[in-house]
């Protein structure tokens, strides 16, 4: 697990030791951030720890691992709170090795050698939207949908599952660019896009799926940024920025 900073945030840390691909038990790190476990003297092959860490035991929805369960049958996300968000942090690492320490008659104990690093795998997402009334002139009308997201991640750190898409509050700020409330949400798996679509009476207005440059908008576990979008361009785009950079981006 580590000393990282974040650690003092997560209300849950648990780590899962998988021997061969198949849950053994749970398994705690020592005061050096080092995971030690036993197990039987026959054993030849693989062992992995996976840990997964959250600021919000609530809203953590996960499989949880019994003995004999594949690491590849396992999955973790985010369900909806009360308040409609998922957590701010969400952790994960893996390790896989093994180092003997011991050896007892029945017994090999093997040793982690190394702390766990951890990732984060929550992205937090804003929209910005220039000039929207140009296309739609009741706001109370207007709809905006974002799309590309999954709702799980493998114990084997891949992000898989359903499709997910939110439709977030928005509002005008004083510069009267309609934006959102942070969406919180899960990385885009490897072939995904995000995709932001605007609809009056739900009626589909217009979308984007890409950026400036024409490439596809992907999203990294950690993120946390802002997709600019200005209505009075010729190709309508979006501009993804670092959150507490977007404002310079802003063109009235």
């Amino acid at each position: 697990s580590g000393s990282s900073s974040f650690i003092s945030q997560l209300q849950s840390l648990k780590a899962y030791l998988f021997i061969d691909g198949i849950f053994s038990q749970i398994v705690t790190a020592g005061q050096d951030g080092k995971y030690s476990f036993q197990v039987s003297s026959s054993f030849s092959g693989s062992a992995q720890v996976v840990a997964i860490g959250t600021s919000s035991t609530d809203s953590l929805q996960m499989d949880t691992p019994v003995a004999g369960d594949s690491i590849s049958r396992l999955y973790f996300g985010v369900r909806q709170t009360r308040d409609g968000v998922p957590p701010y942090l969400l952790y994960y690492g893996k390790y896989q090795g093994r180092t003997v320490t011991t050896r007892a008659a029945d017994l090999i104990t093997l040793q982690v050698d190394t702390t766990l690093t951890m990732s984060a795998r929550n992205v937090t997402l804003h929209l910005i939207i220039q000039h929207i009334t140009d296309f739609i002139s009741d706001a109370s009308s207007c709809r905006v949908v974002v799309s590309g997201f999954r709702n799980k991640i493998s114990f084997e750190g891949l992000v898989c599952g359903d499709s997910v898409s939110y439709a977030p509050v928005m509002t005008f700020d004083s510069s009267n660019n309609y934006v959102s409330t942070p969406i919180l949400t899960l990385p885009t798996m490897t072939g995904d896009r995000v995709k932001v679509s605007v609809y009056d009476h739900d009626e589909l207005v217009w979308y984007t799926d890409t950026d400036d440059d024409g490439n596809a908008v992907t999203l990294q576990g950690g993120d946390n940024k802002a997709l600019v979008i200005n209505c009075r361009r010729s190709t309508i785009t979006m501009h993804p920025v670092p959150w507490g950079e977007y404002a310079q981006y802003i063109t009235m």
